[in-house]
């Protein structure tokens, strides 16, 4: 009798402890929390300045270019050259993927074809949300007692969103030397530089950046002679 209560106890105490472990072990399972992967946004990487975006080539011609009516090439196929009796645009075959750059062309004017009234303008065109910009220099002349000079200006498009009083010619004489001319976008401003000395400037109230192109060269009764022409990113 006393061995059978015995073996009663001790069944009993390890039923206990068994229940016990499943007690410990039991309950609400725990929920394993996942994390949703955010997408990482991986900025598009600025382009240092001075990197070139572009360089004419012209050793294959005029391939590639429109609106060249007037221009040839010449010297060798290292240069090109336009002879517009009226008036004559080339458009530069590439866009910047930058907002500020800046374009430099090697241009001389070999000869005038009139007294006066001869010009080169560089231009891009207006874009939904960016002003355009025209730059260049003006009723070019022959040396004579005419009075006056030819003249740089910088000028926005439209005209209505320069401020007042801004942008007004100045006399420029580009002579029959190669020069070096640039302009340099910078936001909302266009600044035209010969030789590295700025001589005309446009800035605008309607848009927080210029227009990136397209972009031309446009020239009126003159002789003109380019060397090189290259854009980059400032």
């Amino acid at each position: 009798m006393l061995q059978k209560r015995v073996w009663r106890v001790t069944f009993l105490s390890l039923l206990a402890c068994v229940l016990a472990a499943c007690s410990t072990g039991a309950g609400t399972p725990s929920k394993t929390h996942t994390s949703t992967p955010t997408a990482v946004v991986t900025p598009t990487p600025a382009v240092p300045g001075g990197t070139v975006l572009f360089q004419a080539n012209w050793s294959h011609g005029l391939s590639g270019w429109s609106g060249t009516q007037g221009w040839t090439v010449a010297q060798g196929q290292q240069e090109i050259e336009v002879n517009s009796s009226g008036s004559a645009t080339l458009a530069i075959p590439y866009k910047p993927v930058v907002s500020n750059y800046a374009i430099e062309i090697r241009l001389q004017v070999v000869r005038l074809l009139q007294d006066h009234g001869g010009n080169f303008v560089f231009a891009a065109t207006k874009q939904k949300g960016k002003d355009g910009y025209q730059a260049g220099v003006l009723d070019l002349k022959k040396p004579g007692p005419f009075g006056s000079h030819p003249q740089a200006q910088a000028t926005i498009d439209p005209n209505g969103d320069m401020p007042q009083g801004c942008c007004l010619p100045i006399d420029y004489e580009p002579g029959y030397d190669w020069h070096t001319y640039r302009l340099e976008v910078q936001d909302n401003e266009v600044r035209l530089l010969v030789d590295g000395t700025e001589i005309a400037h446009a800035d605008s109230n309607g848009t927080d950046t210029l227009s990136n192109g397209p972009l031309t060269l446009n020239s009126t009764l003159a002789l003109l002679r380019i060397s090189s022409l290259r854009i980059l990113a400032l």
